[in-house]
């Protein structure tokens, strides 16, 4: 009798979730959304984890799809994870969850998505996360039974993207600021930008519009009068996309100016319809949904011309066709600062760093977004679910990006209103102006 009670008891304190039982599926929010703050709110996590006295490990596929766990120590793949106590586990901040799985791999609107129960039309397949449980830790699967759909993050409000992407994803939620700005910018590959140097280098040119000083070496990446310039109305008439028009009929030649060039083939490494970045990039170039005559857009998946438009679903594929050969241009977060080969380029001669290259100690990639030198940059938001736990994960989350010490590409909510520093109030279509 005493082993029938015993038997009972386990079973039961196994169903509660305590200490025998692994972690309790509630405790795993599930969140899909935006890549151009991926690495910031990874960030953001640990230092909710840290603050618990919990330590933060990430498991990851590609660059695309993470799960954070947040424990008592590190945590290990497969059943190293899987036998751990759900009472090791340690939530992040003041939230209810101790665990993060997030997918970015088809942008910011997937948060939307997510939110709707994945509809048929705008929004892609269901995302899949990866499952710490598995042997490698790496394998993707289906959100797990009981755990809490929480939203995500969107570079810009939900309300900014085109009607052909709101009309089928259901209903439109409100875009809560996450009260940090996030700046974009354009950058090319190494061969893009060597064409570009050269042809820039001391122009007399009517079709480059800022020369280059004929003291600049390709290499003087720190010297900002020395990074070549590409033009909002030059992007403007790439993202446009028309065999007919300049840039699919001269391909590269049309951003050099340089005739020998013209036909060959220019790479815009375009985002999908549901990527935020490709809605802060219609915004910025194209003045949608801002303007009542807003230009059209370039359908992902064409080749006009010497124009290939490529359809990508986040920030590392555009940085995997940047290093991957050819002369490529696309949009990317400022928070991309990595040991790559790609480069920035000024828009306009407006420069969205201290530095052209992709790696450099101290680089901030926000510093001239403050001082109102450079205007390509959105204040970001979240859309959260009505799931339990997901208002107060988003509080949060939104708390620990405020107070990173030197997130690059980032500005937060105290470097916004500061005095002299330039704002939009979560708004997209609003121009930035000084406080």
């Amino acid at each position: 009798m005493k082993i029938k009670h015993t038997v009972f008891a386990l079973a039961a304190i196994l169903a509660t979730g305590s200490a025998f039982a692994q972690i309790a599926p509630a405790r795993i929010a599930i969140s899909s959304g935006a890549s151009a703050v991926k690495g910031n709110f990874a960030l953001a996590l640990q230092a909710l984890c840290t603050a618990n006295s919990g330590t933060m490990t990430a498991f990851n596929n590609g660059s695309n799809y993470s799960t954070y766990v947040c424990a008592n120590a590190t945590v290990g793949a497969g059943t190293a994870y899987s036998t751990k106590l759900n009472s090791q586990f340690i939530n992040f901040g003041s939230s209810a969850f101790a665990e993060v799985r997030l997918a970015v791999q088809n942008g910011s609107f997937t948060a939307v998505c997510l939110i709707n129960g994945w509809p048929a039309g705008s929004c892609p397949a269901a995302d899949t996360y990866v499952d710490p449980g598995s042997t490698s830790g790496t394998t993707l699967a289906a959100a797990p039974s009981g755990s809490i759909a929480v939203g995500g993050v969107l570079d810009v409000e939900p309300s900014a993207w085109p009607t052909t992407v709101l009309a089928s994803a259901g209903p439109t939620p409100a875009g809560n600021s996450l009260g940090v700005a996030q700046a974009f910018g354009l950058a090319v590959s190494s061969s893009l930008y060597t064409k570009l140097f050269n042809a820039q280098l001391s122009s007399t040119s009517a079709t480059v519009s800022k020369p280059i000083p004929s003291s600049c070496t390709v290499t003087d990446t720190a010297k900002l009068e020395c990074i070549p310039t590409v033009s909002k109305a030059q992007m403007a008439t790439i993202m446009a996309g028309d065999e007919f028009n300049a840039a699919g009929e001269k391909g590269v030649g049309f951003l050099t100016g340089d005739s020998a060039q013209d036909g060959q083939t220019l790479i815009y490494a375009r985002r999908v319809d549901t990527s935020g970045t490709q809605a802060a990039a219609q915004t910025y170039f194209l003045g949608l949904p801002c303007m009542k005559s807003a230009l059209p857009i370039a359908p992902g998946g064409f080749t006009y011309g010497a124009l290939d438009v490529r359809n990508l679903g986040s920030t590392g594929n555009v940085r995997t066709v940047l290093i991957g050969g050819g002369d490529v241009i696309g949009v990317m977060s400022g928070e991309n600062n990595q040991a790559e080969s790609w480069r920035w380029v000024r828009i306009g001669g407006a420069a969205l760093g201290e530095n052209a290259a992709p790696a450099q100690a101290g680089i901030t990639n926000r510093a001239t977004m403050l001082n109102g030198q450079y205007d390509f940059w959105f204040e970001a938001t979240y859309a959260a679910s009505s799931q339990p736990g997901a208002a107060d994960f988003w509080t949060a989350v939104s708390g620990s990006l405020n107070t990173l010490a030197a997130p690059v590409g980032l500005a937060n909510a105290t470097q916004l209103a500061a005095k002299g520093s330039f704002k939009k109030d979560g708004l997209t279509c609003k121009m930035a102006v000084g406080n």
